[in-house]
């Protein structure tokens, strides 16, 4: 314990659902403030499943069916989007619309929009080609 790292930084966990009032609060008000103030100093790991479980092959979300859409979404924007900052304002974008009760449609439109996603990486976002072994 005597090893002081001082160029290391900070590994952060964060697992989360995208239709759960108290994950997009805490999304909204406290994460990402969080890691635009100390980017430099974290690695965040995302992981858009929260309180999902399989039944029958199949994943079952806590908060229905448009929640499992989304968070597949939000592992598809995940894998595509490499730079941290970037990939943390579509995030908070999206929660922040899906938090004032807009539809994922709207919130996904106007979040390309306002980060000027443009239809290639869109494609590539939502269409990410994905094989399980």
């Amino acid at each position: 314990f005597n090893d002081v790292a001082y160029d290391k930084k900070v590994d952060l966990t964060i697992l989360t659902e995208a239709l759960c009032i108290d994950c997009q609060r805490f999304f909204v008000n406290q994460l990402y403030p969080l890691l635009t103030n100390l980017n430099s100093i974290i690695n965040f790991d995302i992981v858009p499943y929260g309180n999902a479980h399989i039944k029958d092959g199949k994943i079952i979300c806590q908060h229905g069916e448009e929640e499992c859409k989304i968070n597949k979404y939000h592992s598809c924007m995940i894998d595509v989007i490499k730079h941290q900052y970037e990939l943390v304002s579509l995030l908070y974008c999206t929660e922040k619309l899906l938090m004032e009760k807009n539809s994922f449609e709207v919130a996904k439109t106007r979040c390309y929009a306002e980060h000027s996603i443009d239809r290639a990486l869109q494609n590539e976002i939502e269409y990410v080609s994905f094989i399980f072994i």
